[in-house]
């Protein structure tokens, strides 16, 4: 019998190990973990709605709503200062895209920030139909890849806050140049990525010596686009992927980023 058993597990572990059932394990997952919160606020200090812990799970990977909230509350005004350090600003913008909104976490503070229209997009249906019903702004579905529903230098400023971290290269690229082709001459992107200074690159099976040779690391690459799914790369990489389109105004490292991510500020020429 015990022959029996261990015989079974190989390709039961071989099934559960593919890469479609691992997507609907880390979902499950992320499910699971959202289901140990018997209360609930409806929303926040701010007035406006809370997302369940389960869209929060999902987006950031914990259910701490208070972390959640000052988090996003941060971000934005972190993300506004580095557009303010090279030349722009949130204050002046007339529009404003938040790519991969997830259920809004810095959407929602940005009217402190600026009196511009505000856009989301998210690829996930369910994320992007709280944002509609709960917040404000104007939101839209989109698609792994491009392109958007907008029309050609259509935004001031974009941001795209731990989008590239679960992208590979080719599907970078090809955001680079539909970025470019929504954003106003002058106007700028901030983007995020996993750079070769990335504390969690520690308990990954993957080494800072090796992303340093490669330039450019998947790990989990069976579920682009989730958070199931990392891409690390070299700022020399990033570099190298943005100013095909934009004028690189800096790259951020991970050591000096206050996000714990590097990032990269770029103006459209």
């Amino acid at each position: 019998m015990a022959g029996f058993v261990r015989a079974l597990k190989w390709p039961t572990r071989a099934i559960l190990m593919a890469p479609g059932m691992r997507h609907w394990m880390y979902r499950f997952h992320e499910y699971r973990l959202s289901r140990t919160h018997a209360d609930w606020p409806k929303a926040g200090p701010d007035g406006l709605p809370l997302p369940g812990p389960y869209l929060m799970q999902t987006v950031v990977g914990h259910t701490d709503w208070h972390k959640f909230l000052q988090g996003g509350e941060e971000t934005a005004s972190i993300i506004s200062g580095a557009i303010a350090r090279n030349g722009g600003g949130f204050a002046g913008a007339q529009r404003i895209l938040d790519l991969g909104c997830g259920c809004g976490r810095l959407i929602r503070f940005l009217p402190r920030l600026t009196e511009a229209e505000l856009h989301g997009v998210d690829y996930n249906k369910r994320l992007l139909k709280w944002c509609r019903s709960n917040l404000p702004g104007e939101f839209q579905r989109n698609g792994l890849l491009p392109p958007l529903r907008y029309r050609d230098a259509h935004f001031d400023i974009t941001y795209l806050l731990s989008v590239f971290t679960h992208l590979r290269r080719e599907s970078q690229t090809l955001w680079i140049a539909e970025l470019a082709r929504i954003t106003k001459p002058g106007g700028f992107v901030f983007i995020t990525f996993h750079d070769e200074d990335y504390v969690e690159l520690i308990d990954e099976p993957i080494d800072r010596e090796m992303l340093l040779r490669d330039g450019f690391i998947v790990h989990n690459d069976f579920s682009e686009g989730s958070n199931a799914m990392a891409s690390f790369q070299t700022r020399a990489v990033m570099d190298d992927v943005c100013q095909t389109h934009f004028e690189v105004c800096e790259i951020i490292g991970t050591g000096e980023s206050e996000l714990n991510q590097a990032y990269a500020v770029l103006r459209r020429t």
